[in-house]
């Protein structure tokens, strides 16, 4: 009989996690599902941090006299400084199962031009005018402003992207990869993420490149939301074999074993000691026990 749940503290622990924001997940389904949504969320939502800005030079001359100017002047400003930015997504963010097309498939987030606050005063009032961004962990590129229809599936923003700052996109073209003849167009793309349909790879400016955002399973769900969730279940499981056919009783009939996120990754701690076991995805349990460290 197992003298630890590490799925059920993981359950806890998300839900801890995003009480403290606000935030409401459906408990109503198994772990694996609720960890996708945990991740899901996470990706929509951007970490507060100083960031390389760039600004595509078209744009920033736009940005002049525009009369959204101190809007847009003050979402880059957030970004350079490492203010929140979430404030200006949609508030539909923050519903875990909602899922952001875009994002998921090209790194490009948009943002609502107001400094007013909505109802719920963590985010600003929507507009139909929208600030586009190409976002990577540490930096980003404003693309331009646009309407909201026709723009979330419209290939013109990875264009300017790839037009303007084409080494931001190398990483993605793949080696000897025959070239596409062409892309969706605006309203077939829009149905095919719709209806769960990943392209992989689309072609700019003549090249053809793997999408930025890596696309999504057939739920909608980014591919590495998906993975990263199965990667620490499988982990979970292996590590708690490990432990339950251990030699070392110290660690087998502990009673006081448990999961929590840590300072930098997800652990297995003794609750009694405090003292950690082992961190993700370590399959080696302080030295004693040996194991294959790929999970």
């Amino acid at each position: 009989m197992n003298r630890f749940d590490f799925n059920n503290d993981l359950k806890n622990e998300i839900v801890n996690i995003l009480n403290k924001d606000g935030i409401k997940i459906s408990l109503n389904q198994n772990i694996q599902k609720i960890l996708i949504d945990f991740f899901n969320l996470k990706s929509k939502i951007l970490e507060p941090k100083k960031r390389e800005v760039f600004i595509i030079p078209a744009f920033k001359e736009q940005i002049k006299g525009h009369h959204k100017e101190k809007e847009i002047l003050t979402i880059i400003n957030y970004a350079r400084e490492g203010e929140n930015l979430n404030s200006f997504q949609s508030h539909r963010i923050i519903q875990s199962k909602q899922i952001d097309h875009l994002a998921n498939e090209w790194n490009i987030f948009h943002f609502h031009l107001s400094l007013e606050a909505d109802k719920n005063p963590k985010f600003v009032k929507r507009g139909d005018l929208l600030l586009f961004a190409y976002v990577e962990v540490d930096y980003i590129v404003f693309l331009g402003v646009a309407r909201h229809k026709d723009s979330f599936s419209d290939i013109k923003w990875l264009e300017i992207l790839q037009s303007n700052f084409p080494q931001l996109l190398e990483k993605y073209l793949p080696p000897d990869l025959l070239e596409i003849e062409h892309n969706f167009s605006n309203s077939e793309r829009k149905e095919a993420w719709e209806s769960g349909v990943l392209a992989g790879f689309i072609k700019l400016n003549g090249k053809t490149y793997f999408s930025p955002g890596f696309g999504k399973v057939t739920s909608g769900y980014n591919i590495q939301v998906v993975m990263q969730s199965n990667h620490i279940l499988n982990w979970i499981t292996q590590i708690g074999d490990i432990i339950q056919k251990s030699n070392d009783d110290k660690i087998s009939q502990n009673d006081y074993l448990k999961l929590r996120f840590g300072h930098k990754s997800l652990e297995i701690y003794d609750s009694n000691e405090e003292s950690v076991l082992v961190e993700f995805p370590n399959l080696v349990i302080n030295n004693k026990i040996t194991g294959n460290n790929n999970v």
